[in-house]
């Protein structure tokens, strides 16, 4: 192995109802072997704008439909190097519902497709990107909510997943986007 871990990680709860992540790691490389195990099961692909571009040879995304990346990368620096291959990006902004100000940007790129960019920002950070983004032409990028109706359950449970493992930011739970409608959110009771 090259230092990539394909694992699972599910959140839950102890026989003391106390918060626990647990783990399954995967001897392989290629997230598609651990998500073919569920088989019809749907599996959510969540990884790193790193780990993908530093994703080994072997690594196989074939039979996942969608794949999240958590942008933990300079967001506009990957967008400009998107954009030096005429890529077209969609984009959509939401707020995290919580106790501290956390909004999340999700992006699509028509040249990595099936790949869903999440990037969570501060109340700057929101502002900046909004201003920067809202300069591009058309042609290299466009607001289109629409565009993520069909994966905003993946990017609903991704966002929670990513923001309960941040303790710091998330010590009560239960949190989601507002991508989509919040009628349609699943909070813990």
């Amino acid at each position: 192995m090259t230092g990539h871990v394909v694992g699972l990680q599910a959140a839950g709860y102890d026989e003391l109802d106390q918060p626990v992540a647990r783990l399954c790691i995967f001897p392989t490389e290629s997230p598609a072997d651990a998500a073919r195990l569920f088989g019809e099961i749907p599996v959510l692909c969540l990884t790193t704008s790193s780990s993908l571009v530093d994703a080994p040879g072997s690594a196989s995304s074939e039979g996942i439909d969608h794949i999240v990346a958590v942008a933990d990368q300079p967001i506009v620096s990957q967008l400009l190097h998107t954009f030096d291959r005429a890529a077209r990006v969609t984009w959509n902004r939401g707020v995290v519902d919580g106790h501290r100000k956390l909004h999340i940007f999700a992006y699509q790129m028509n040249v990595l497709p099936g790949i869903i960019w999440l990037q969570f920002a501060t109340e700057a950070g929101r502002q900046v990107t909004s201003a920067w983004l809202e300069t591009l032409p058309k042609e290299q990028a466009e607001k289109d909510p629409d565009a993520f109706k069909h994966v905003n359950v993946l990017i609903d449970v991704a966002v929670q997943h990513v923001v309960a493992a941040w303790f710091m930011i998330d010590q009560q739970g239960g949190r989601s986007s507002d991508l989509r409608s919040r009628s349609q959110l699943h909070r813990r009771q």
